[in-house]
């Protein structure tokens, strides 16, 4: 009876032992996605690596192990078949594109310009501003889905804003991206801020005259902190 007893416990010890997977997540296209939430139920395991890859221990049978990307816009749920899942799993998400997030569209008609005798001229104030595309509630959504807070050390609760200067180009691009004025003692506010602006999408350009010109656009990139 003690032999029996001690093979299930080595059984159950070796089922243990084999039951970790590395889980590779990629899109539709084959690219590894890092900073995946990974959960199994409800409990959260960590996320994936910028290779696209995580560990888990202590697969079962029957086990949901959940992948998460974008606040919940994408989930993918495995469920174990064995104990023993093979040593690699391949996860692929479908990442939904920023419209499908926001409920944007962001293909903006943007009327051809017509022949404008001094073309480099840059507007500080057109007639008709240039616009984010749905309006500065929607680029207001944009910027608090996409911005990810760098953690600085603080106390209390504190406020930070970066204000960004860009052009706008007749075809709605953007260009001449840059910091007028910095976020107190954050240059990684200032960073990112940088980076989530040059990742927008085309704007609306500004009109004089009833043609489309290139014009400055400034606003401001606020980070809270509680």
């Amino acid at each position: 009876m003690k032999n029996l007893i001690v093979l299930l416990i080595v059984g159950l010890f070796a089922n243990c032992l084999h039951a970790q997977t590395t889980f590779l997540v990629t899109d539709g296209e084959g690219i590894p996605i890092a900073n995946v939430d990974v959960l199994n139920s409800k409990t959260s395991i960590g996320k994936t690596d910028k290779e696209g890859m995580i560990k888990v221990s202590s697969i079962k049978k029957n086990d949901t192990i959940i992948f998460r990307s974008g606040n919940d816009y994408v989930t993918y749920t495995y469920v174990a078949t064995k104990s023993n899942p093979k040593d690699l799993q391949e996860i692929e998400l479908e990442v939904k594109t920023i419209e499908e997030r926001l409920g944007l569209d962001f293909n903006v008609a943007v009327p051809e310009p017509e022949y404008i005798q001094d073309e480099e001229k840059i507007y500080d104030a057109p007639e008709v501003t240039a616009s984010f595309p749905g309006g500065s509630e929607k680029m207001i959504l944009y910027l608090s889905k996409m911005i990810q807070k760098p953690e600085i050390e603080h106390q209390g609760k504190t406020k930070l804003t970066s204000y960004v200067k860009m052009v706008v180009e007749k075809n709605g691009m953007l260009s001449n991206i840059q910091i007028v004025k910095g976020a107190f003692n954050c240059p990684e506010c200032d960073k990112e801020s940088l980076r989530v602006v040059k990742s927008m999408p085309k704007f609306q350009p500004a009109m004089n005259n009833g043609r489309a010109v290139r014009s400055y656009f400034i606003f401001p990139v606020k980070f809270e902190y509680d």
